[in-house]
């Protein structure tokens, strides 16, 4: 069994921004937000995983939504690492009580 430690942050340096990081966090599936589908979704899994960044301005569910296309998509593909699925659409759905398939292989013994 995998519980997960809503404390640990995983420090993520911004590829295509030289010298700035994000910090994320897992969120445990039952602090995942009720959101609907598409960008909603992912504002709202942005918001609720991003514990921190280099930026001036404070992390916001305003300033999650003022990143440029390229940052927003790198982040949601660090969260969807940290959270094992495999889009964020899969992690939004299990918000909403939905199960979606991933492409995770199981783990052989």
């Amino acid at each position: 069994m995998a519980l997960v430690d809503k404390n640990k942050v995983h420090r993520r340096a911004i590829p295509h921004e030289e010298g700035e990081w994000m910090d994320f966090r897992a969120v445990p599936w039952e602090d995942w937000p009720e959101t609907t589908q598409g960008k909603q979704a992912t504002k709202a899994m942005l918001v609720a995983c991003i514990a921190a960044w280099s930026y001036t301005e404070p992390v916001t569910e305003q300033t999650v939504g003022l990143l440029d296309p390229g940052t927003m998509a790198w982040a949601s593909a660090e969260i969807v690492k940290l959270n094992g699925g495999s889009d964020l659409a899969n992690l939004a759905a299990r918000s909403n009580g939905s199960t979606l398939a991933t492409n995770r292989t199981p783990a052989s013994s």
